[in-house]
């Protein structure tokens, strides 16, 4: 494996401590707290205990996930980001490159409350803070879509809580937050012309995947929605886009929706992304972590993720 952009052992202990654990950024944990208090939901999350909940489309099960499973769901793409155990390939670099500054087109699909983008923001926020990498200006023109709309008012309000404190390392965002349902397919034609329109001429474009196993491994899900990821993956290649698919390491995820992802989406992707040197589906690469939790001190849990990643072809 060739050297790293972000060598482990230049993690700063504001993201991974002496002790071996994630620690989410002090911007995004300031802003999770305030969004909680803003919501009435404060209280419950100081309460409750992390993990069991996948989120929803109604408004009770989006406010019980991001109780409950927020901060998980931050330190998985946290973890796919630093990569502190050297376990996933060129992960860390893809996201280290794509968002190292310049003009950036980022999809983040389904984005329920904002976790993935919030939590990879502030991550390059905290590694620009921290001296690790240059502060260059970086402006993001993200496009995010969910089916439900009390995630899509969090996420809205998640992320403009975090525009002071980015904008002081160097990065501005300008945010498209919209309904949108994989398994439609004029929704998702909506959704891609958004990115097109709002992303023009950016130095790199990304793709942020996460948490669609909760959804797509029941019934016939996956098959109903392939069409729609086809069509995503086919714009994502057109504009030579890297993607970072991220999964929480479940039985769902790890019996049901990666078997279906490699036998029905797999077999188009060599041919749009060069990171693999045979056609044959890679298994998923794995890692884990413990967590602090960024809203109740001494209180650790453990993250895991397992993830497919895909490199933009060359120009």
């Amino acid at each position: 494996m060739s050297a790293r952009l972000l060598p482990a052992s230049s993690i700063p202990p504001e993201l991974w401590t002496v002790a071996a654990k994630l620690r989410l950024s002090a911007i995004l944990s300031q802003s999770y707290r305030l969004t909680l208090d803003s919501e009435g939901l404060l209280k419950k999350a100081l309460e409750a205990k992390a993990g069991g909940d996948i989120g929803g489309e109604s408004a009770q099960d989006t406010n019980r996930h991001f109780t409950h499973n927020f901060s998980g769901s931050c330190g998985r793409v946290q973890l796919a980001l630093l990569d502190p155990h050297n376990e996933l390939e060129n992960a860390s670099d893809l996201f280290i490159r794509a968002f190292s500054g310049g003009k950036v087109g980022l999809l983040d699909i389904p984005c329920g409350t904002g976790a993935a983008s919030a939590a990879t923001l502030s991550t390059i926020a905290e590694l620009r803070e921290r001296g690790v990498i240059p502060r260059i200006p970086l402006d993001i023109y993200l496009v995010a879509g969910d089916k439900s709309a009390k995630a899509r008012e969090i996420a809205t309000q998640l992320l403009g809580s975090m525009n002071d404190a980015l904008r002081r390392q160097g990065i501005s965002i300008h945010v498209k937050i919209e309904e949108w349902d994989v398994l439609e397919a004029q929704n998702t034609r909506e959704l891609l012309h958004t990115w097109m329109e709002h992303a023009r001429d950016c130095r790199e474009y990304f793709v942020l995947a996460a948490n669609f196993s909760g959804v797509l491994k029941h019934g016939g899900n996956f098959d109903s929605a392939k069409p729609q990821l086809d069509e995503v993956f086919g714009w994502a290649a057109a504009r030579k886009s890297s993607v970072v698919w991220i999964e929480p390491r479940t039985g769902g995820a790890t019996n049901a929706f990666w078997p279906q992802f490699k036998k029905k989406l797999w077999r188009m992707l060599p041919s749009f992304f060069k990171i693999f040197p045979s056609d044959v589906a890679p298994d998923p690469l794995e890692s884990d972590a413990q967590l602090e939790h960024p809203i109740r001190p001494n209180f650790c849990h453990r993250v895991n993720l397992s993830l497919i990643k895909l490199a933009r072809n060359a120009p």
